[in-house]
């Protein structure tokens, strides 16, 4: 696998479907990216300068506000916490409305702009759990899973690239003697953006790791199977993918080393 050649094509396809424009009389610069949100419209980003000679980055309001007039995930103090902790884990804030993060080098800018990118798309998988399962995202089932299975693990791992890029990893489970170290994304919903995102992760990660670790994404299947486009872009690039129904399978080879 050329790691190298997968970061340079990801960075094409990124730089070949960006878009920028000024927008509210020159005092925002907007940024349309290749990445699709749940409507399959492009997610824009905004960047502005603050009083203080910062550069703010934020979504305006879109992603957020989209989630609550759904009714999907209620406009409550505990949802409104867990979003907040979710989007923590990409080193980006929200106000209760915007997700936001400031930055004050413009050498920083590409490296917050992908973290806005990676929460944007992580808030919006939210929107595809059920309203039974409101209560419990897919991240908390696989934590649950693996701690019932009695299978070590680290949650919630920021990993740098070659790139420079923080790459947030689900789940680590540690080398042993007999398997390599597993690095885990979890995925509510594994759109071919997702996948991609994923992809380019994993490989910016590998092009400086000296010793190979395994690769993995676990997907929730209740929704419907992953898209052949997806499944394409996992198997070019040796992701091992793991659909939630298949879990006690997987977790028999983990349990067995």
């Amino acid at each position: 696998m050329d790691g190298k050649k997968i970061i340079e094509e990801y960075a094409e396809w990124i730089k070949n479907n960006s878009f920028v424009r000024d927008v509210r009389d020159g005092k925002y610069c907007a940024i349309t990216t290749p990445f699709m949100d749940r409507h399959n419209d492009h997610i824009d980003i905004y960047i502005t300068k603050t009083d203080n000679g910062n550069y703010l980055l934020t979504d305006d309001g879109d992603t957020i506000s989209d989630l609550m007039i759904t009714g999907t995930f209620p406009n409550t103090p505990k949802r409104r916490q867990i979003i907040a902790t979710t989007l923590n884990g990409f080193g980006v804030n929200t106000d209760g409305e915007s997700i936001y993060v400031e930055v004050p080098h413009t050498g920083d800018l590409p490296k917050k702009k992908h973290a806005m990118i990676q929460a944007i798309l992580a808030i919006n998988d939210m929107y595809m759990m059920s309203q039974e399962n409101t209560y419990s995202f897919f991240k908390e089932d696989v934590s649950t899973f693996f701690t019932a299975k009695d299978i070590t693990f680290v949650p919630d791992v920021k990993i740098a690239g070659k790139t420079g890029y923080d790459h947030n990893i689900d789940f680590i489970l540690p080398k042993t003697a007999k398997s390599p170290e597993r690095l885990i994304k979890t995925i509510n919903k594994a759109t071919k953006d997702q996948v991609l995102a994923i992809v380019f992760a994993f490989s910016d990660i590998s092009a400086i790791r000296l010793n190979k670790s395994e690769q993995i994404v676990m997907y929730n299947d209740e929704y419907g199977d992953i898209s052949s486009d997806a499944e394409k872009a996992l198997n070019q690039y040796e992701v091992k993918h793991i659909p939630w129904s298949k879990r006690n399978e997987f977790a028999k080879t983990l349990i067995t080393i």
